[in-house]
């Protein structure tokens, strides 16, 4: 059987262990919280940048089909006057 000493000396190593735990998890929730508000930066930024791509796009598009309507109105006019 264990002696008072190794015991006072196993729980003094328990209660080390425990705070050490503590800590880390402490330090694990401050991490996680880090990551989650860089995530939802992340995805604020994302959803953003898609807008902007999906407005240019769209923006792209109109000016193709300005263009092609314009190039139809040149040739019709060349047509007319036998160019």
């Amino acid at each position: 059987m264990p002696d008072s000493s190794e015991i006072v000396k196993v729980l003094a190593e328990l209660e080390h262990g425990e705070k050490t735990a503590q800590m880390l998890e402490s330090k694990l929730t401050s991490l996680e919280t880090k990551l989650d508000n860089i995530l939802a930066s992340c995805q604020q930024q994302t959803s953003a940048l898609t807008d902007e791509l999906n407005n240019t796009v769209q923006q792209a598009g109109r000016v193709e089909k300005e263009k092609n309507s314009g190039l139809k109105d040149l040739k019709e006019k060349n047509k007319r006057y036998g160019y």
